[in-house]
């Protein structure tokens, strides 16, 4: 139905969005040290990384990967930012950067 490469995408995209749940669920664990965030975070954060797994029979494992930690890197500053009420910084925006050029650089590659 859908081409292996847009397939990919949409898992990693998927994935790195639930693992930011996760990662917002670890950090109300740190902020609260109640177990059951833990746990949580935990089991979100092992959906996500089947996700990432399925995405390797459509791409390579280093473009899946980093793709995935694009949009969980991309999805954290907005969280960070609106969620959690802390400032983006300019080295955030060149880390992004240099994320999407790696990924242009790995996509080139083949």
């Amino acid at each position: 139905m859908f081409s292996p490469r847009t397939t990919a995408l949409a898992l990693t995209l998927i994935g790195g969005l639930i693992l930011t749940l996760g990662d917002v669920a670890m950090k109300a664990w740190v902020s609260s040290s109640k177990t059951g965030f833990f746990a949580i975070g935990l089991f979100i954060y092992v959906i996500g990384l089947c996700l990432l797994a399925f995405s390797f029979k459509f791409e390579d494992i280093a473009v899946a990967s980093v793709l995935l930690v694009l949009f969980n890197t991309v999805s954290l500053i907005f969280v960070n930012r609106f969620l959690f009420r802390e400032p983006t910084s300019v080295m955030h925006l060149v880390g992004i950067a240099i994320a999407i050029i790696a990924v242009g650089v790995l996509e080139f590659a083949k």
